[in-house]
C-alpha cells in the first residue's frame, strides 16, 4: 500500500484483506507483520462494510456506498478519515484499488493505491 500522507511518502510494504460478512478491511503496513487481526504500527486501514465488489466507495457515509479509514500510527494516535473516496479496480486474483481522504485532525492522504492479498 503506497500514500502521500501530508506530503510524505507512506510505502506500506505489508497490505492484505479481511473480511467478515459483507464487510472488507484492508491493511497497509510498515512492518512485515503478517498477522491478519491486527498489524503493526503505523498502519493505515481502509474499511467497506456492504462490499460488492468493484467501484467507488465514499468515505465518511454510511449505506450501500459506505466506507471508513484510519491512520493508526500508535496506540494512543489515531487519524479518523471525515470525507474521500476508496476505488476498487479488481477482486482476483488480489483486490486492487486506490483512495484518498480528509482525516478529522486536518492530515491529507492522497495517491493512495494497494495491492492486497484476497481474504
Amino acid at each position: 500500500m503506497y500514500a502521500s500522507i501530508n506530503g510524505a511518502a507512506f510505502n506500506g510494504a505489508k497490505c492484505f484483506a479481511t473480511s467478515n460478512n459483507t464487510a472488507i478491511n484492508i491493511y497497509g503496513n510498515l512492518a512485515s507483520d503478517t498477522s491478519a487481526t491486527k498489524p503493526a504500527f503505523p498502519y493505515i486501514l481502509l474499511s467497506i462494510s456492504n462490499f460488492t465488489g468493484t467501484g467507488t466507495y465514499v468515505i465518511g457515509t454510511s449505506g450501500a456506498t459506505g466506507a471508513g479509514a484510519i491512520i493508526d500510527s500508535s496506540a494512543t494516535h489515531n487519524a479518523i478519515g471525515i470525507y474521500g473516496t476508496i476505488t476498487i479496480n479488481s477482486v482476483s486474483p488480489n483486490i486492487s484499488g486506490s483512495f484518498s481522504f480528509l482525516a478529522l485532525d486536518s492530515t491529507s492522504v492522497t495517491n493512495g493505491s494497494f495491492t492486497a492479498l484476497a481474504p
